[in-house]
């Protein structure tokens, strides 16, 4: 009974006869259920439990009688039969030698080995039409062996238990005359079982020909991670890791096998899917672009600002405009939720032309930071230091009322870094990738303004700006199972913009003067918004897909507003704030301030 605890090994030499020739048998039950004094009620006890290293010798006598609960016996054992009861599983490594004539009985449940293991029986098998063979096997196709030197009369359930959390190659299989081994077979199992759950694996069985056996392969098929993806990219990168899964070695084997034993409904690959896929790397180039238009914005903006028609100076004006702003995207279809902000500092110079004060040209450059933090299922952040260099030109015969226009060509490069973090269901790895990036852009625009009293204009403008954005190739580092090689990739940007400008000059005392401009326009982006990414699993080249995420939406309401403190003639200060509303998932708000000095 529970808590038994037996040293030494079990012997018996008694060999006796009843009246009618019969063996008087001891018949030693394991698992019987005590009653209230402790003593043992013929019952099983489900809740039996015991191991025993030692050998039992009667072979003239002894019956072995597993009644309840699980038996472990290793050993070398003589003894006259066995029986194991419906409600007792018998396992452990062990050897058994029967009289002749005796029999080993499986009418419950017989799992050979304490993991990976076998049993020999010296004698016959039979198992009963309600009994069941429990097997063992794993990844390197290593199982449990049943040894019968004798008949193996076969009946009941056959079930093939594949350990979990093991390496199952696409050509891992196993035959049923590995698992049984007898001198003859009678009879056939009712039914096979497999005990795999796995939402990747699939199970398929085959007869043999010739024999009564079958063959049993453990494989994936080509949408065995496919299959629960929740989008597009999530969808390529499943189908490379099938393709990865046919050559996997050691360093990815941990992850695949991470994926195949975990979740039955799918839901853990459902996000380890989208973790595998590059796009957080699209919110970088998202972060870049409202970066880039930004700087080119602070400078365009100079054109179509509201002058009072003060006395033009002959001399240099020099500007620096600290700025800073942020953008925060929804995950929406492709595109990746991400909060990012950037800050710098731009700063240039201008001059009228002395050949046609109609004419403002200028140099001008910007220096800038900008963080995104990639929201989940992707979990990244990415860093990045550009600078900026531009050359830009105005026309405006009367700055207060009539045609004006502006153009500008703006150079950039950036440093960035994006660090992509893996984790589920126990699964985790950080990838750094570094990178110079470059960009171009170019701005032409323009306006008209009708002076509507002393102190007001206003009129509409319109604008097209290019902005051209490339990374390199760029391998990223860390564990090598998630480590991903990606290609070259552009992004092109053409935004138009129509919109109506108001301006309003308010005289203050001491000649100085405050300026207000207020801007709303429409803005529409005209090429495709999607940024593409060609990837592979490092070092697996056929492990290879296409990542393509929405980088913006695509029209949205901006709204712009400034003001401009004119303290003496030579010199200025200003603010400006600028969001833009209505964009598809999008929200975003940027901002700086202005010191301009002629000299």
């Amino acid at each position: 009974m529970q808590g038994a605890q037996i040293q030494g090994n079990i012997r018996s030499d008694y060999a006796q006869v009843d009246d009618n020739g019969n063996p008087r048998l001891t018949r030693i039950s394991f698992g019987l259920r005590p009653d209230a004094n402790g003593r043992a009620t013929g019952l099983p006890d489900a809740g039996f439990r015991w191991r025993y290293d030692g050998n039992i010798q009667g072979i003239d006598n002894i019956v072995l009688e597993p009644t309840g609960g699980i038996t472990v016996l290793n050993g070398q054992h003589e003894i006259y039969g066995v029986t194991i009861a419906p409600e007792a599983t018998l396992g452990g490594n062990g050897r058994y030698t029967l009289k002749p004539g005796g029999r080993f009985v499986n009418d419950g449940v017989l799992s050979p080995g304490n993991s990976i293991g076998r049993v020999d029986i010296v004698g016959n098998y039979q198992q009963g039409n309600d009994g069941i063979l429990i097997m063992e096997t794993n990844g390197a196709q290593e199982h449990d062996v049943l040894a019968v030197q004798g008949q193996a009369a076969l009946d009941g359930m056959l079930f093939l238990m594949p350990q979990e959390r093991e390496w199952y190659g696409q050509n891992w299989h196993l035959r049923s005359t590995d698992l049984i081994q007898a001198e003859s077979i009678d009879g056939d199992f009712k039914g096979l079982f497999v005990g795999l759950n796995s939402p990747t694996l699939s199970v398929s069985t085959a007869a043999l020909d010739g024999t009564r056996g079958f063959e049993v392969r453990i494989a994936r098929q080509e949408n065995a991670y496919s299959r629960y993806a929740a989008n597009d990219n999530a969808t390529g990168a499943g189908r490379a890791l099938y393709r990865l899964a046919s050559v996997a070695n050691a360093d990815t084997r941990s992850l695949l096998t991470t994926l195949d034993f975990s979740a039955n409904d799918g839901s853990v690959i459902t996000k380890a899917l989208n973790q595998l896929t590059p796009s957080a790397y699209s919110a970088m180039f998202a972060s870049s672009l409202s970066r880039e238009q930004q700087v080119g914005g602070i400078v365009s903006s100079r054109a179509s600002r509201y002058y009072s028609g003060e006395t033009r100076f002959d001399g240099w004006t020099g500007f620096a405009t600290p700025f800073g702003g942020g953008v925060w995207q929804d995950e929406r279809g492709s595109m990746v939720g991400s909060s990012g902000s950037n800050y710098g500092v731009l700063f240039g110079a201008e001059k009228y032309s002395e050949n046609n004060p109609s004419w403002v040209f200028g140099a001008y450059g910007a220096v800038s930071g900008q963080s995104v933090d990639v929201d989940d299922p992707y979990k990244a952040k990415g860093t990045s230091t550009a600078f900026n260099l531009g050359l830009h030109a105005r026309f405006a015969p009367d700055e207060k009322a009539g045609l004006y226009a502006f153009g500008q060509v703006q150079l950039g490069v950036e440093d960035a870094k994006l660090k992509r973090y893996i984790n589920f269901d126990g699964y985790s790895a950080k990838h750094t990738a570094d990178w110079t990036g470059w960009s171009g852009s170019l701005t032409a625009g323009g306006g008209y303004r009708w002076a509507l009293s002393e102190t007001v204009s206003a009129g509409p403008l319109v604008s097209l700006a290019y902005t051209h954005l490339s990374r390199p190739d760029m391998t990223e580092s860390g564990p090598l199972a998630t480590r991903l090689d990606i290609s070259s990739s552009r992004f092109n940007s053409l935004v138009s913009r129509m919109g109506f400008s108001v301006g309003v000059d308010l005289p203050l005392k001491n000649e100085a003067d405050l300026r207000a401009d207020l801007q709303v326009s429409w803005d529409h982006e005209w090429q495709d918004r999607d940024s593409i990414l060609d990837v592979h699993f490092d070092g697996y080249p056929q492990a290879g897909f296409s990542n393509r995420n929405q980088v913006r939406g695509r029209d949205a309401l901006g709204l712009q507003a400034g003001l401009v403190y004119q303290a003496r003639q030579n010199l200025s200060i200003g603010a400006n704030i600028y969001s833009q509303f209505f964009r598809t998932g999008q929200n975003s708000v940027a901002g700086n301030v202005s010191v301009n000095w002629q000299f």
